[in-house]
């Protein structure tokens, strides 16, 4: 089984630690104001709030800030980004290299063309495009490589290491498009 790393957008990552950040001093106030309530009798429960808010918005912007992931074994490629999975059989998949910043590409999902200050700028998982829909890898836009499985599921994936993972679905069965 071999496993490919892909690059985490920047953007996704200030995103969910400054949430996570807004979060725990939200729950550190609310701790206070227990504690103020309470005259301060009740100290344990006022830090048991605080510190249960902090543990939770530091988890959450764990889970936001999960780095996507695709393993390559016996000839299935599961990708897995975004709380999303597919996987696709490579035996008879094309591959072709894309360039997703260059002026004519492909359509790009919708979260890479209106950026805006509240979306992060990438697309990790399904995205819809005029034919259907694709499952989409990209911290951003650039070169990226194009999976079209024997049946027709389209994957656009930027791996943090394209030779490798190239090489890795030839040796698995995949051809050139």
């Amino acid at each position: 089984m071999q496993t490919f790393a892909f690059p985490l957008s920047p953007r996704r990552r200030r995103l969910a630690w400054g949430g996570a950040l807004f979060l725990a001093l939200d729950a550190i106030v609310m701790g206070a104001a227990l504690w103020w309530i309470t005259g301060g009798r009740h100290p344990a429960l006022a830090l048991g709030l605080a510190g249960a808010g902090v543990a939770v918005s530091a988890l959450l912007a764990l889970a936001l800030d999960r780095r996507p992931r695709a393993t390559l074994a016996n000839g299935i490629l599961r990708v897995e980004a975004g709380y999303q999975r597919v996987s696709v059989a490579i035996e008879g998949a094309r591959l072709a290299e894309i360039d997703l910043a260059r002026p004519g590409a492909p359509a790009l999902p919708r979260s890479l063309v209106d950026e805006r200050w509240w979306q992060p700028g990438d697309a990790f998982g399904w995205q819809r495009d005029g034919g259907g829909r694709w499952f989409a890898v990209l911290p951003g836009r650039g070169p990226a490589i194009e999976v079209v499985a024997a049946d027709g599921e389209r994957l656009w994936l930027m791996p943090e290491d394209p030779g490798a993972f190239r090489a890795a679905l030839l040796a698995a069965g995949a051809r050139e498009a």
